[in-house]
């Protein structure tokens, strides 16, 4: 059995995605992988073809012509985001607790000492607000200026409302950072408000991108595009 063939037999299993992104990071994997790799990508796009034939002989989706690239930025980023943001959110809430305290001194006299129960409170007030007003109104939190990184939906349109809201509830699960340690770097945060975190630069590219029919494919990735 050649090096192709058997990469192509080691890669049935894999999705169209993790196939595209074996052809995308050619640097990662050995020549007969890649080749193995677009060989499976052609034989799916013509088997789709002909699926989409059967069931609508008067139009047929060429999958080729709806794919379109998001290009979300790597989880070393994600991960310089969260120390800075942390540390902002840190400083905000030990000055914010000094102005709570200070109000708190009445249900203190009443109720005895409240300061666990208040400190907590608000550590996850200011948490929620610093990631909600920042991305609604600045579309990015303090961390993402560093690396030039904006929250878009899938088309490259600044969030609305209510996904800002989702996107900030979705932070409160514990262990939810966790999530974006994937590759490609996709958080539940992301994938539950649908929107991604990529450059600045990349915004008019993803823009100016036919937009998605309903059977297009997402080919989401780590890679930003020239």
């Amino acid at each position: 059995m050649s090096n192709i063939d058997h990469f192509t037999e080691k890669f049935q299993s894999k999705t169209f995605e993790e196939l595209n992104q074996i052809v995308q990071n050619p640097d990662n994997y050995q020549s007969d992988a890649i080749q193995a790799a677009r060989q499976l990508l052609n034989e799916r796009g013509q088997d789709e073809i002909k699926e989409q034939t059967k069931k609508d002989p008067v139009e047929t989706i060429d999958p080729e012509e709806h794919n379109y690239h998001i290009p979300v930025i790597p989880r070393t980023f994600r991960f310089i985001h969260s120390v800075i943001d942390t540390i902002l959110i840190y400083f905000l809430t030990a000055f914010s607790m000094q102005v709570v305290r200070i109000g708190d001194m009445g249900f203190t006299l009443w109720f005895g000492n409240t300061g666990i129960v208040v400190d907590s409170g608000n550590l996850y007030l200011v948490f929620f607000l610093y990631y909600f007003f920042t991305e609604l109104i600045l579309h990015k939190s303090f961390g993402k200026y560093l690396t030039k990184s904006v929250v878009v939906d899938e088309f490259g349109q600044y969030l609305s409302l209510s996904q800002t809201l989702i996107r900030t509830l979705c932070r409160l699960i514990p262990f939810e950072s966790l999530s974006c340690l994937a590759s490609p770097s996709i958080g539940w945060h992301d994938r539950f408000s649908k929107s991604y975190v990529i450059m600045q630069s990349d915004m008019e590219s993803l823009r100016s991108q036919e937009n998605p029919h309903a059977d297009s494919r997402h080919l989401i990735s780590d890679d930003m595009i020239s």
